[in-house]
């Protein structure tokens, strides 16, 4: 939902960018370093319990993940090597920022179907990749990566504000973590039902989609752009 304005981040991502290519950093350097450094920082959430000192830290570690993207495309050297790798630390990093985020509250029932629901929702459409091309800006889905790590943070630190706050004997954090969950069950159910509908053509290209959202026109299979103003997951 968020990356549908990426337009808006262009600019201001690109003066950073712009200095770590200065420095001689790689894109997929800049993607190890970012999982290193949230990785070391959700160690220490989980050691230590510091939500409002780690938790804006984490919040920095996603932001430096968000340019190795501009970094790519403004040093010329977006790959699909770069963008699988882009993937799969991200999927690393919000696993760890689960656990940790469990570990330091002690919801760990919320956080498991959060981390789940969020996993299945990125392999729901990679799966379906598997078997027909997509497109990497198609299916533009309620609870994207930005907007899952933006509620975890916000309501982590909110928690840590007011620990003591409830309501019909649940705190912040088991409101704001049902709610989060309810919103990413939901677009998984979404996606699928893209999925399937766009499988089903595939197989049977005289069927009509369901939605006009559903196609998977959207893109050509080529080199994917990395980071805030690029991939969906």
């Amino acid at each position: 939902m968020l990356t549908r304005i990426k337009s808006v981040f262009a600019p201001v991502v690109a003066a950073p960018a712009r200095g770590l290519i200065r420095l001689g950093l790689t894109p997929n350097a800049v993607t190890l370093g970012a999982m290193v450094i949230s990785l070391a920082l959700c160690g220490l959430l989980a050691w230590t319990k510091a939500i409002l000192v780690l938790v804006p830290l984490l919040a920095l570690s996603l932001l430096l993940d968000a340019l190795d993207g501009p970094v790519a495309r403004l040093s010329g050297k977006v790959s699909k090597t770069g963008a699988y790798l882009d993937a799969l630390c991200d999927r690393v990093s919000d696993g760890a920022l689960c656990l940790a985020l469990a570990a330091a509250t002690g919801h760990w029932k919320l956080y498991f179907v959060v981390a789940l629901g969020a996993g299945l929702f990125s392999y729901a459409k990679a799966r379906a990749e598997m078997e027909a091309p997509i497109g990497n800006e198609a299916w533009p889905d309620l609870m994207e990566r930005t907007e899952r790590c933006t509620v975890l943070l916000v309501s982590a630190f909110a928690y840590g504000l007011f620990p003591n706050w409830s309501v019909a004997g649940l705190d912040l954090l088991d409101w704001a973590l049902a709610l989060l969950a309810a919103l990413i069950w939901a677009s998984l159910i979404q996606r699928v039902l893209r999925a399937v509908d766009w499988l089903e053509r595939v197989d049977d290209p005289t069927k009509r989609a369901r939605s006009p959202r559903a196609s998977g026109r959207a893109g050509a299979r080529g080199p994917r752009a990395r980071g805030l103003a690029g991939r969906r997951s």
